[in-house]
């Protein structure tokens, strides 16, 4: 594979996690500012997920770790939201649900840090 390759199946499960997260977020809010406002937030790591696989796949192995990276960021997010909101729901699960971009925002930096020292 090469590395243009690599980098649109990170793409593609960057898509597929975002529409996921806006799926999610917009379920249950009844005001269009709170909604814009809580979108905002659950998007902002996968801005940062997408710079990471813009900016930095030179090689084949960069892409794979940048990919793998994108991966798990996106299947961890998507598992918080799921278990908080439909596993074990929580009067608390809005705090949950709120905290789960900060989440994946440490695990980007910690994963960025490995995938380029690894590579």
């Amino acid at each position: 594979m090469n590395t243009k390759s690599i980098i649109a199946i990170g793409y593609f499960i960057l898509g597929a996690a975002l529409l996921g997260t806006v799926f999610f977020a917009t379920t249950g809010v009844n005001s269009v500012i709170a909604m814009v406002l809580i979108l905002s937030w659950m998007l902002v790591p996968y801005i940062v997920l997408a710079y990471i696989l813009r900016s930095g796949s030179e090689s084949v192995r960069k892409a794979v770790l940048n990919c793998g990276t994108v991966f798990l960021i996106s299947a961890g997010g998507m598992y918080m939201l799921v278990d908080v909101m439909f596993i074990h729901p929580d009067p608390q699960g809005a705090i949950a649900v709120l905290m789960v971009p900060l989440l994946q925002l440490i695990g980007t930096g910690i994963l960025s840090v490995f995938s380029s020292w690894w590579s």
